[in-house]
């Protein structure tokens, strides 16, 4: 549960946690080869202290931009299931296997590409990917922005440098 439900709902931590053990509960039912659970990661701590009669193979919390999901977000997944390969890092670079880790995901790398959308102009109709790149997008933000500016009159060239105003 997240520490804002602490806060305000469930003075008792069991009290909040009454639908992952009813979960819990059909997953002994039904015994699936497969499952998995995912919740706010402060709810590995109550999975590992406090359900005892219960099998969990595998509590495990993971970050989503490691997975490639532009959003730092740490995630518990609990359940019998296989963990996946990390397949990005804040940094980038090489894993212990000697196998190449791309760069975390930015915003602008998800959605960039709709800052080149016009009011009430579709989506599906703008083929920026095939276009241009991400970097030519990213440039062509800036430059818009810089444009823009100018426009409003808080950019000026001063003896060919970009200078910017408050008025």
């Amino acid at each position: 549960m997240s520490k804002f439900q602490q806060r305000q709902r469930y003075k008792d931590p069991d009290k909040g946690m009454e639908l992952v053990l009813e979960y819990l509960r059909w997953i002994s039912v039904i015994k699936p080869k497969y499952w998995i659970m995912e919740n706010v990661s402060s709810v590995e701590k109550y999975l590992k202290w406090r359900i005892v009669d219960f099998k969990i193979p595998v509590i495990k919390v993971l970050n989503s931009a490691n997975f490639g999901v532009p959003q730092v977000r740490k995630r518990m997944f609990a359940g019998n299931y296989k963990i996946p390969k990390q397949t990005h890092s804040k940094l980038g670079g090489i894993d212990l296997f000697g196998e190449k880790i791309a760069k975390w995901k930015t915003v602008i790398d998800a959605i960039g590409d709709i800052m080149f959308l016009e009011p009430n102009q579709r989506f599906d109709s703008l083929l920026i990917t095939d276009q241009i790149s991400v970097e030519n997008a990213k440039a062509s933000f800036v430059w818009a922005t810089l444009v823009k500016l100018k426009e409003n009159k808080k950019l000026k060239i001063e003896n060919g440098e970009w200078k910017l105003y408050n008025a």
